[in-house]
């Protein structure tokens, strides 16, 4: 009965010994939070659990603050578990968050610019889920090369000539 219960100490210890190592192990991999001006930034509403939307809702946090090395970081996990962007995408359960992770990267890669890496994923992101914030940042991208070459940056379109051309003329009022 003692042999038993030393080997039943020694298994446990090994074990306590394991979850801590591995519980020290996972909190150092993790980049500590930042404040500036009174503002936390790589935070979570959630405790953070390694899951694609903590990464995706940690990258955001830390693009708000402009920390563009964490914020590719946390992007790039996300997509290595979830490659598309949605606008409701489903986290567990009934849960469903908006998730346009290419659309951020490529966000944070124009402020790194690096132009052509976020054309691509902002071309990725269109074509899965189509958003304004995707085609501004795209007009954007057109923007920074054509002031990079010296050229007058283009124009785009008014909304309201794109409207009048899809309207057809049968429908136009004309005044009495």
């Amino acid at each position: 009965m003692r042999a038993g219960s030393r080997r039943f100490r020694g298994v446990g210890a090994c074990a306590l010994a394991a979850a801590a190592l591995a519980a020290v192990s996972c909190a150092a991999r993790q980049p500590a939070a930042r404040s500036v001006d009174g503002v936390t930034y790589g935070t979570t509403v959630q405790p953070f659990r390694q899951r694609w939307w903590h990464y995706y809702e940690r990258g955001v946090s830390w693009s708000r603050g402009g920390f563009w090395d964490e914020a590719e970081r946390d992007f790039r996990a996300c997509l290595a578990t979830r490659a598309d962007d949605s606008r409701r995408a489903r986290t567990y359960g009934m849960h469903f968050v908006q998730c346009f992770v290419h659309r951020e990267l490529a966000a944070v890669l124009i402020e790194r610019g690096r132009l052509d890496e976020a054309e691509r994923e902002l071309r990725l992101s269109a074509a899965q889920e189509p958003s304004a914030k995707a085609e501004h940042l795209l007009q954007r991208i057109a923007t920074l090369r054509a002031s990079a070459r010296g050229a007058p940056a283009p124009q785009p379109a008014p909304i309201a000539d794109e409207l009048a051309a899809a309207v057809p003329p049968s429908l136009t009022l004309h005044s009495v």
